[in-house]
């Protein structure tokens, strides 16, 4: 497909480009809380009055959400009029507008010549909508009700009159009402902002010649997305990863994916995914190709072709099949408010896909989790309790197949950035004692793996609690490629070390915190790509005087001897040699580490075949409780032959007893 007049599309495309970052520049520079000002935790665009976004940021704020459907939101209102804005924060009412009750979200019809043109959209991420803690998400909350307040989509202002009502019930149910409320300003300032610019840009084009625009662009971004599939040899490629366990037991939670290639169009199956599980994990996408379950495609696509449109269209030639009641697929009451911690290995899982389907075209696994830490404490002066995120931990991007991963930051989380330590300590009653790269943490490789990064912040008052989502990557490294080796993983939070209050917890969900209690926390670094001794002795050398790589893994792992802080280049020639001769031989595509792989040879692939049939055959509220009963007692059986699989005869013999424990003793 071709423009029939390429310029002026192309001038077009980047006009409504220029308006999606203005909107995300108000928001930036007039919202209320850290989250939204600082880390920029937020998004905002423009959407056909079907729901298909046309103006989208490339480098504002949260860009994930470009595959995101608008439409079953849109059609749930009939009578939208100039002046009317609505609100939502409800996943389950939304057909997955919304995935987690803090993406606090709004939709206004922006109207041309009294003809609807398109809908400005926009959610930021709260920094408390209610609930059972302070900053509303506790991955260990079995159900959305323990979360926060929930308002299907409902007129916040009715052509141009704001609903006190409404406003009053969201603010009565929040900890940080003020802020919350100032945050929501934000938005509609920048849909002030937004419709002005719109409605000017139609009205220098023609309206109707506008739309013809915006659906040409949209046929555009389809056929150009369709020539980069077409670049995907045909066939059917299988990754899976996991989430390291649930809360509930240690078992991790498998999500599977089949990417199958046939011409220009391609299918994601996540068929053989675990059940919904019984904390904050679970990823709301109403089945549809959500932008959750199609983001890693679309980072591929407008990667490859940075000329693609940045709109919606690009998901038309993307089929998905999310079996309902999996992690990818929840029913309600199915809790949702940490479920970043899956999307991420969701895009990751799509990444390893592709790995074997386009080798030299995908980088290694970055840091597969976001340590997004809430802070509250009680305000010793004014009353109340200050609510705050302290700080994103992501750790590091993967390394690429022309150059390393980006250190502490992953581009899983798009545009989300570090608060600054003074913003911290500014806002909370808290001392920042360290921010820093995590040494050795980024995979070995030809192209090293990003670094984690860690903190260390100290409690200035009493009962200051601290929760945390997303801590991952502490039992499975983040893989690594093509001879590249796994990045370091999470380490343990860590209460008070060197005092006789030492603790380490090895996932941190809710704590409290007195004051003087010191709290260290480091993120896992992205896996390395290529082989470690092919990288070049010189950068290894600058890894180590910048206190990346330790001198001991330069030797050790890359073969690089030092001395006196200068390269030997015959002794490091002669080491890489004899590491190579060393090694065992390998055909594999990836490095998953020693913990990763020995799950991997417990649970053969007949065994989960025979659980996920015995799962499937349940009501969706039994299957949980059935898989970790089922593993649990497979587990057991096989106690005493400790090195080998376990077989489908044992998981059928574990449901037998399984089923009468759980009171579910069926024919």
């Amino acid at each position: 497909m071709q423009p029939s007049n390429p310029i002026e599309l192309a001038i077009f495309n980047n006009l409504l480009g220029a308006i999606a970052e203005e909107m995300c520049a108000v928001v930036e520079r007039t919202a209320y809380t850290t989250f939204v000002k600082e880390t920029h935790d937020f998004g905002a665009g423009i959407a056909s009055p079907d729901g298909v976004f046309f103006a989208y940021p490339r480098k504002s704020g949260v860009t994930s959400f470009l595959g995101l459907d608008l439409g079953d939101a849109i059609r749930q209102i009939d009578d939208w009029q100039p002046g009317d804005i609505a609100f939502t924060n409800d996943p389950y009412s939304t057909g997955a507008l919304v995935t987690h009750l803090p993406d606090l979200t709004l939709l206004a019809p922006i109207f041309a010549e009294e003809r609807l043109i398109g809908f400005c959209w926009a959610f930021i991420h709260s920094s408390d909508i209610g609930g059972r803690v302070p900053g509303s998400i506790a991955p260990s909350s079995d159900e959305v009700y323990q979360e926060g307040l929930r308002v299907p989509l409902m007129k916040l202002y009715r052509a141009g009159v704001l609903n006190t009502e409404l406003r009053d019930i969201i603010r009565t149910n929040v900890r940080i009402p003020y802020q919350v409320w100032g945050d929501l300003q934000a938005l509609i300032s920048s849909f002030h902002v937004a419709s002005s610019r719109l409605v000017a840009l139609f009205k220098k084009y023609g309206v109707q010649r506008s739309l013809d625009l915006v659906r040409e662009s949209f046929d555009y971004a389809e056929a150009k997305a369709r020539a980069v599939i077409e670049h995907i040899p045909d066939g059917t490629y299988r990754f899976v990863d996991y989430l390291e366990d649930d809360l509930v037991s240690e078992i991790p939670v498998r999500i599977e994916l089949a990417i199958a290639v046939e011409g220009s169009n391609i299918h994601l199956d996540f068929t053989g995914t675990d059940p919904q599980v019984l904390a904050a994990f679970n990823v709301m996408t109403a089945g549809k190709p959500h932008a959750w379950l199609t983001i890693g495609l679309i980072h591929h696509f407008l990667s490859e072709d940075p000329t693609i449109p940045a709109n919606g269209a690009v998901i038309r030639p993307i089929r998905v099949t999310a079996p309902e009641g999996t992690l990818v697929n929840p029913v309600l009451p199915a809790s949702l408010g940490a479920r970043i911690t899956a999307a991420v290995k969701v895009l990751e899982i799509t990444m390893g896909a592709l790995a074997q389907a386009i080798p030299g075209s995908v980088p290694a696994a970055g840091s597969g989790q976001g340590m997004i830490g809430v802070i509250s404490m009680p305000d010793l002066i004014k009353g109340g309790r200050k609510v705050n995120v302290f700080q994103v931990l992501i750790g590091g991007s993967g390394g690429r197949p022309t150059c390393d991963g980006f250190d502490a930051t992953d581009y899983s989380f798009a545009f989300l950035r570090n608060t600054p330590a003074e913003t911290i300590e500014a806002e909370m009653d808290l001392l920042v004692h360290e921010y820093r790269y995590v040494p050795d943490s980024g995979g070995p490789g030809t192209h090293r793996g990003g670094l984690g990064v860690g903190i260390t912040i100290e409690a200035l008052v009493p009962n200051t609690i601290v929760t945390m989502r997303g801590m991952e990557r502490t039992r499975f490294a983040p893989w690594g490629v093509h001879g590249g080796k796994h990045g370091g993983r999470t380490q343990p939070a860590i209460l008070n070390r060197g005092t006789n209050r030492e603790r380490s917890i090895p996932k941190l969900d809710i704590l409290v915190l007195n004051r003087g209690d010191v709290l260290e926390l480091a993120s896992s670094g992205g896996g390395g790509y290529g082989d470690p001794c092919n990288r070049d002795p010189k950068r290894v050398l600058e890894d180590v005087l910048n206190g990346f790589v330790t001198s001991d893994a330069a030797s050790e792992i890359y073969g690089v001897v030092l001395r006196d802080l200068e390269v030997d280049a015959e002794r490091t020639a002669r080491r890489r040699e004899a590491i190579k001769a060393a090694r065992p031989k390998s055909n594999g595509v990836y490095d998953y580490g020693p913990e990763r792989e020995m799950h991997d040879k417990i649970w053969s692939p007949a065994s989960r075949g025979a659980l996920v049939k015995i799962l499937q055959s349940l009501p969706i509220p039994a299957r949980s409780y059935a898989k970790t009963t089922i593993m649990r007692k497979a587990l057991s059986l096989r106690s005493d032959r400790s090195l080998a699989s376990i077989t489908d005869a044992e998981i059928n013999e574990s449901w037998i007893l399984a089923r009468t424990e759980l009171g579910l003793d069926i024919a």
